[in-house]
């Protein structure tokens, strides 16, 4: 019981910070941003207790959001113009997730990736020096991502 008070106090502070920050907030384009960014705070907000629930951690739900939200968007973005758009944001957030999962296995990495037209990775390709388990992570990335774990290429500059 205690839990969904303190649930429900997240929601109601929250709720509190946003207003404020509307209000403090210029008028114009720019509030159109600041909207969105409340609006992924708050679904982060509320995803918590369903992490929860599924006996899951956060990073585990938003892998999941990502290999399985890639075929929802290939179907919702058909127009090609739309479309270039949806792949290169979904590029930069398999891009960014995969920097996350090398923090400790390779120092100062850096990360490319080839995304189908039907929203499927293709290669990841992780340059820097190596310094853990790269077997477990190219392992990890091929069960998050859905692809081979050839596809996931580890370089070591000289």
């Amino acid at each position: 019981m205690e839990n969904i008070y303190d649930y429900i106090r997240n929601i109601g502070c929250f709720a509190v910070f946003a207003a404020a920050v509307k209000m403090i907030s210029p008028e114009g384009s720019f509030r159109g941003y600041i909207n969105m960014i409340l609006g992924l705070m708050l679904m982060g907000i509320m995803l918590n207790p369903i992490s929860v629930i599924l006996k899951t951690t956060l990073p585990e739900l938003q892998d999941y959001v990502l290999k399985e939200g890639s075929e929802v968007w290939s179907e919702a973005f058909d127009e090609e113009e739309n479309r270039e758009t949806v792949l290169s944001e979904y590029e930069g957030l398999v891009c960014e997730r995969v920097l996350k999962l090398c923090e400790g296995i390779i120092e100062n990495p850096s990360v490319s990736a080839e995304i189908g037209g039907d929203f499927s990775v293709g290669k990841i390709y992780i340059n820097g020096k190596q310094t853990g388990d790269t077997e477990g992570l190219k392992s990890l990335i091929a069960e998050i991502f859905g692809c081979e774990e050839e596809n996931i290429i580890i370089t070591e500059d000289e």
